[in-house]
């Protein structure tokens, strides 16, 4: 068994226990273990419940396990963009809001450091998020620089 407190632990542990162990164990130990369901598929379906629910609390958290999970960030887009219809427009635009602030977190330059003509930037994210970052980075290069610039892909 990890010793890592879990994000369950760290929001009530102190407070409500059983709740923990009910999410650590059943929820995310059971319920997310079932065969009948990819982790990328419940994933889907919880950032569809949480965002029309508008239950703003746990998104960020779930979209960052999403991405994790294989969902790509044009299908979080397309899956908020098409909820907007069903739920109502306040609450993609959160969800929306929200997946933007975690591919922020994800993808936000550290440090940048112009040197004689060149742009050195160093990166803190995922090794799975590393190629996003680095055509999303190309991406901004292409469209906000000017001159020759060569990003590495």
């Amino acid at each position: 068994m990890s010793n890592e407190v879990s994000p369950a632990a760290q929001l009530v542990g102190d407070l409500a226990p059983k709740l923990v162990e009910l999410t650590d164990e059943v929820l995310f130990g059971e319920v997310w273990a079932r065969p009948g369901l990819s982790p990328r598929d419940r994933s889907l379906i919880t950032v569809s419940a949480l965002v029309a629910g508008y239950r703003t609390g746990q998104m960020k958290s779930h979209l960052r396990l999403e991405l994790s999970n294989g969902l790509t960030v044009d299908e979080l887009v397309e899956a908020i963009t098409h909820l907007a219809f069903y739920t109502g427009w306040p609450n993609a635009i959160t969800g929306m809001t929200h997946l933007k602030e975690v591919l922020a977190e994800q993808l936000e330059p550290k440090e940048l450091h112009l040197v004689q003509g060149t742009c050195h930037i160093d990166l803190y994210c995922k090794p799975e998020h590393v190629p996003e970052a680095v055509a999303k980075l190309g991406d901004f290069f292409n469209t906000h620089l000017s001159g020759q610039r060569s990003v590495a892909r």
